[in-house]
């Protein structure tokens, strides 16, 4: 939940450095709050499996954008955010799933959500590991230009101050504490 929830406001925000403005910048939002809807229909001995998913659990896993789509194809309000959902796996060089598009044929909020999500991966805890700083989000996201991310919403994320991103993550974390 408050992955989901940051990571939202994260695209939310970084939206807004791009210049995108309402009604889209809800559907972006949306789009990231359920990013992984599509996940409750995995059989939990994948979904929660603790070691490695081998082939046909990644086959598996890797049908949950699709799942999501056709969940948000239900809800008249949501379905503008199904594209999100369906593309959020997809990566700027074509090498993601499911559909493998490439470049600006991945609709814009899935985009920013892949630059988001993986801003918050790298500054949650996990299982493995200790967040890390911004700092470190920020070195991946430039290595990653161009082939992971479009080189346009790096750039857009890059000049919003550190500690604007670190205020969103602290208003989430406080929200969750209550």
């Amino acid at each position: 939940q408050w992955h989901s929830r940051r990571v939202s406001l994260y695209a939310r925000r970084l939206a807004q450095q791009l210049g995108i403005v309402e009604p889209e910048l809800t559907v972006i939002e949306h789009g990231a709050l359920l990013h992984d809807i599509g996940k409750i229909g995995i059989k939990d001995e994948v979904l929660l499996k603790p070691g490695p998913l081998d082939q046909a659990e990644w086959a598996t896993m890797k049908k949950h954008p699709e799942l999501g789509w056709k969940l948000l194809q239900r809800v008249d309000y949501l379905r503008p955010a199904a594209e999100i959902v369906m593309q959020h796996q997809e990566k700027w060089d074509g090498t993601g799933y499911p559909a493998g598009l490439a470049g600006e044929r991945i609709v814009i909020g899935a985009r920013v959500f892949h630059v988001v999500d993986t801003v918050d991966a790298i500054t949650s805890d996990r299982p493995y590991r200790k967040a890390r700083p911004f700092a470190v989000a920020r070195d991946e996201l430039v290595r990653c230009k161009g082939t992971q991310f479009d080189p346009r919403v790096v750039e857009a994320f890059l000049q919003v101050a550190a500690e604007e991103w670190e205020r969103i993550r602290l208003d989430v974390e406080t929200v969750a504490v209550l």
